[in-house]
């Protein structure tokens, strides 16, 4: 694939070579991630790449605590689990290999934990209550990057090296998204963002630094943030168990593993009344190259939002083609549902996404109203 600029839209993607239908365009893990942290209470996943870690026990006993239920025939029909759990050494982040602890330091968590003296470490936790509280996990993310931009800086002495990661990313201040897409009053995002950069900058200023502790930067980070983030989701191990399970049911024997299998199955039923699936492991990031896909409501492409990686699920952008492709063709993805009214995906893409949409569907759909 090629990117370069595309008349009225800024930089798209283009096919290099004819794709057919169901190619993989692209794969790719992110620049930054985050779980968000109301999935936290229900799935155990790694802090770096959301890969679900621990046993299918460990799993299910956060969803349905003190449950005494065996699972039968996990060596037949148990999907791979990153078993290994690695805890940071000053924190209570989780990661599910020593790589994924490592690729976490080397990128922001030194400067957001472990290089913090006790007193700055305190002023850390009160900057993530202060998120949680507010239920603004994007300040959580914001943080990470801020961590990526510190930890360069203290490297390279050379601010702009710091920030050239993001330059490219589209960049619009967080609280004018916040008030025309939630309808939110500009004064309590503003409150809020003044409150967050507070925070954290008891957390990681430092001389050097203090174009990026202003409040127009630190809404602007924000708000690149929540235009480029793309939505990550790990389809749950215990669904996958439930669902290969039962190709092993009919050639079962054991009396003990067929009343396992019968009290599993009475477990289901009971559960498929109150959720429709296992919790997913759900979280958001910014990809390097993802975000250059350009919107169409006719797209030619798909988005998806994990893969597999060494035999497990983590979180991943991926693009695959849903049509044929020709070769020097832009390929496009689609924002928001083209199923969705024309007045309404236009105005949910101009809300969040700060553009009209002029796509060969909106043009047709406005038409015949």
């Amino acid at each position: 694939m090629e990117i370069k600029n595309v008349v009225g839209k800024g930089l798209g993607v283009f096919a290099t070579a004819a794709k057919k239908k169901g190619d993989l365009i692209l794969d790719e893990e992110p620049i930054l991630h985050m779980q968000w942290t109301s999935n936290k209470q229900f799935t155990k996943a790694c802090e770096y790449c959301l890969s679900f870690i621990g046993t299918l026990e460990e799993q299910i006993e956060l969803f349905y605590p003190q449950n005494n239920l065996k699972l039968p025939l996990q060596n037949r029909a148990a999907p791979k689990l990153k078993n290994e759990k690695i805890s940071c050494d000053k924190c209570s982040e989780v990661y599910c290999s020593t790589k994924c602890k490592e690729s976490a330091l080397n990128k922001y968590h030194r400067a957001l934990c472990i290089d913090l003296d006790d007193q700055k470490f305190q002023n850390y936790k009160n900057f993530v209550n202060h998120a949680i509280a507010l239920n603004r996990d994007n300040f959580l993310l914001t943080a990470k990057v801020y961590g990526m931009f510190v930890q360069e800086f203290r490297k390279s002495k050379d601010l702009e090296k710091a920030l050239k990661p993001f330059h490219h990313f589209m960049k619009t201040p967080w609280t004018d998204i916040v008030a025309n897409y939630l309808n939110e009053p500009k004064e309590i995002s503003q409150t809020a963002l003044r409150e967050s950069l507070k925070f954290l900058k008891t957390v990681l200023y430092e001389e050097g630094l203090e174009t990026i502790f202003t409040e127009e930067f630190y809404d602007n980070i924000n708000g690149m943030l929540q235009i480029n983030l793309a939505e990550t989701k790990i389809y749950s191990p215990f669904n996958e168990y439930s669902e290969r399970l039962q190709d092993f049911v009919d050639a079962e024997t054991d009396k003990q593993t067929l009343e396992d299998i019968s009290a599993f199955a009475k477990f289901l039923r009971e559960m498929s009344e109150k959720v429709s699936n296992f919790p997913y492991a759900e979280g958001g990031g910014v990809f390097a190259n993802h975000h250059y896909f350009n919107h169409s409501c006719v797209p030619n492409a798909q988005n998806g939002v994990s893969s597999w990686k060494d035999g497990v699920k983590e979180a991943r952008a991926t693009v695959k083609a849903i049509k044929d492709i020709k070769e020097g063709e832009e390929i496009t993805i689609a924002y928001v549902g083209s199923e969705l009214p024309v007045l309404e995906r236009r105005s949910m893409l101009k809300d969040l996404y700060t553009f009209d949409c002029t796509c060969s569907k909106c043009i047709s759909d406005l038409s015949s109203m």
